[in-house]
C-alpha cells in the first residue's frame, strides 16, 4: 500500500507533512529496474524500516 502511487497515509501525525505521495513507488521501480527490490517492514508507535535489496550482478 505504502508503495502505491499517490498513496498518502490518514494518520494525522503524518498528514501536516507535504508530498505528492510518489516517492516510494517511483523508488521501488527504479530499484526494480536494476533487478532489485525495496520492501518495508513497519510497527505501529516504533517506525518502519525499508531494505532495498540490489544483486551486485
Amino acid at each position: 500500500k505504502v508503495f502505491d502511487k499517490f498513496f498518502r497515509s490518514s494518520d494525522p501525525r503524518v498528514q501536516a507533512e507535504t508530498g505528492t505521495g510518489l516517492g516510494l513507488s517511483l523508488a521501488r521501480e527504479v530499484i526494480r529496474m536494476h533487478g532489485g527490490d525495496l520492501t518495508v517492514e513497519s510497527q505501529l508507535n516504533k517506525g518502519s524500516t525499508f531494505l532495498v535489496a540490489i544483486p551486485m550482478e
